[in-house]
């Protein structure tokens, strides 16, 4: 672990149905469920370079490509105490690389469609792209 720098929420997470941290050794995921879900209703498939977390009703939660790869086998999920979300923690394949976003594109809503709103990327995420 090391070094404990957070980075924080990122902006464009804020409508979403998930918040993100990281540290130096790895990112934070915690995605809201809807009432009513148990651990055993979850379905959380944790890729090189993907996360997918769905009920074993097919109700898809969260699904996109990461910024950046992870190590699955050293990554790990639990639910809150409240029963209210779903935390992943993913550990980082590259330590100490910051990631700019949780997911490959700041444009992400829950139903795994990309948004095409570019009047709403700043002038840096433009030139990013």
């Amino acid at each position: 672990s090391g070094i404990n720098a957070e980075y924080g929420p990122r902006k464009e997470d804020e409508k979403k149905n998930y918040t993100w941290t990281q540290t130096m050794d790895d990112v934070e995921v915690s995605i809201e469920l809807p009432s009513g879900i148990v651990k055993t209703d979850l379905i959380v498939d944790i890729g090189l370079d993907t996360l997918e977390v769905r009920t074993k009703g097919g109700q898809e939660l969260f699904q996109s490509k990461l910024f950046s790869k992870v190590e699955p086998k050293e990554s790990t999920w639990h639910m809150s105490s409240d029963r209210k979300r779903v935390e992943v923690i993913l550990m980082k394949y590259q330590e100490a690389h910051n990631w700019a976003h949780l997911v490959d594109t700041p444009h992400y809503d829950p139903s795994g469609n990309l948004l095409g709103q570019i009047s709403d990327l700043n002038e840096e995420e433009l030139r990013n792209m």
